[in-house]
């Protein structure tokens, strides 16, 4: 696994554009403009249902959870998108990309698009329900794990609305690539 600094990835030059028979998921202008309405709202549902929980908890243990969700649940949701890409997330084809807008996940190899369907889904369901069962389980907890839980959910809204896109908008028999699917025949 390599972990570097946010790039964009020249697809035409690696193989896989257009003149390849490669076809870009989404139109980057377009859906930079939901992601950006969506991390709006993001913030202020998470708000919303956050304080309900931080109410009762003192400031500087929530405080903890929230550095606690970006410290150790955010890489936890990167290497799982990875590793419903491949077993092997150590390997050389799975990249963290670290930037100032955020992270992300890159598998730098062909994937079916079920595949890519679960890796979008994968961190959520995971850490999502082990969090709220944590909090079922240690009820002394709860109030933590539901704030960690819920900003997981929120956190990966975008994971959430590309998989409906992929669902949508990609065919079925697709081998995907980054953000770029084509159709096997």
């Amino acid at each position: 696994m390599k972990i570097q600094k946010q790039k964009r990835i020249d697809y035409d030059s690696i193989g896989y554009g257009e003149s390849n028979g490669w076809r870009p998921m989404y139109d980057w202008n377009k859906t930079k403009k939901a992601i950006r309405a969506g991390n709006i709202a993001a913030v202020v549902i998470i708000s919303i249902t956050v304080y309900y929980p931080a109410r009762q908890a003192s400031t500087l243990l929530v405080c903890m959870s929230a550095l606690a969700y970006l410290l150790v649940v955010i890489p936890i949701h990167e290497v799982l998108l990875l590793a419903a890409c491949t077993p092997n997330v150590f390997s050389d084809k799975c990249h963290i990309f670290v930037g100032f807008s955020g992270v992300s996940a890159f598998y730098d190899g062909e994937i079916p698009r079920g595949r890519s369907l679960l890796s979008l889904l994968l961190p959520f369901a995971v850490i999502t329900v082990a969090f709220v069962c944590l909090g079922i389980i240690a009820r002394d907890l709860w109030v933590y794990a539901a704030i960690i839980a819920m900003l997981n959910a929120g956190g990966s809204w975008t994971d959430i609305y590309m998989f409906f896109h992929v669902l949508k908008n990609v065919p079925k028999k697709a081998v995907v690539y980054g953000n770029r699917y084509h159709v096997q025949k």
